[in-house]
Order: structure tokens, then C-alpha cells, then sequence
């Protein structure tokens, strides 16, 4: 064979093995991309999730604090007017409960779940210590609101409400 044939024929062997090498290669890259990408999509969603709950929790903490006003201007005027902010609160805080237990969900995070768990809870309470010392108000028995009222059980339930929504 002649040295320009078999320089031909090593050319063809040499082509007929970098296009399988170049498409392996890009394969290769193609699933590299592929996967950051699925990964970087996760962590995206995972970032909204978890933003859009740190959202839901700032408007329960409104409602709460709507509930409380509006039990203090019911307590000192008696005016009924004042227990609508009180009943919309109250009413708003199980749907946002609700929307708070998906948005953990979708965060999939064991310490968030607890943490929704700790949220749920400290709400129950407070709205709870609201209820009790509208219902005694509503009994007559000022003397006894008032002394649930000054026992600062109320502010506990709150401060550890705020340090449960900060975290």
C-alpha cells in the first residue's frame, strides 16, 4: 500500500472515531445541563415556597393582632362594632393556617413543619385567651377579665408567637 493511500485510510479511521467521541461528549454535556438545571428549579421552587409562607405568616400575625385590637375596643367602649375586626380575624386565621400547611409542604422540610406546628399552636392559644376573656366580659364578670387580661398570658402567647414567626 502506498504511503498516500495509507495516510487516506488512517484519516477515515481517525474521522469515523471522533464523531462517535463527539457526540458521546455531547451527550455528556447534555446531561450535565440537564441536571443542574433540574436541581437549580428545585431550590428556585423550594425559595418561593418558603418566601411565600414567610409572606402568609406576617398576615396571621396581622389577623392576631387585628383580633387583639379589636378585643380591647370591645372591652373598654362595649361597643360591638368593635368585634367585627375581631370575628374577620378570626374567621381569616383557619383559611391562612390551611394555606401556611401547604406551603410547608411544598418546602418538605422537617424543622419547617415543626415550626408550622409551633405557629398553629401559640395562634390556638392566643385566640383561645381572646375568646376566654370576651366570653367572661360578656358574663358579667369584668373583674375576671381583667385579671386574665393583667396576667400577661396574653403577651407570653404573642412574644413567643413573634419569635416562632422570626425564626
Amino acid at each position: 500500500m502506498s504511503p498516500r493511500i495509507a495516510a487516506i485510510v488512517e484519516r477515515a479511521r481517525q474521522s469515523a472515531l471522533a464523531f462517535p467521541v463527539a457526540v458521546l461528549v455531547a451527550g455528556l454535556m447534555l446531561a450535565i445541563s440537564e441536571t443542574a438545571y433540574y436541581g437549580a428549579e428545585s431550590r428556585l421552587t423550594r425559595l418561593v415556597a418558603m418566601g411565600s409562607a414567610r409572606l402568609e405568616l406576617l398576615r396571621v400575625m396581622r389577623r392576631v393582632v387585628e383580633a387583639e385590637s379589636g378585643q380591647r375596643g370591645y372591652i373598654l367602649t362595649g361597643g360591638e362594632e368593635y368585634l367585627a375586626p375581631y370575628r374577620s380575624a378570626r374567621q381569616e386565621l383557619g383559611d391562612a393556617m390551611q394555606r401556611l400547611e401547604q406551603l410547608y409542604a411544598q418546602v418538605g422540610d422537617a424543622e419547617a413543619q415543626r415550626m408550622r406546628a409551633a405557629v398553629a399552636q401559640q395562634i390556638n392559644a392566643r385566640i383561645a385567651e381572646i375568646d376566654e376573656v370576651l366570653r367572661l366580659h360578656n358574663e358579667g364578670r369584668h373583674a375576671a377579665a381583667m385579671d386574665v387580661l393583667r396576667s400577661g398570658i396574653g403577651r407570653e402567647h404573642m412574644v413567643q408567637l413573634r419569635e416562632s414567626v422570626d425564626a
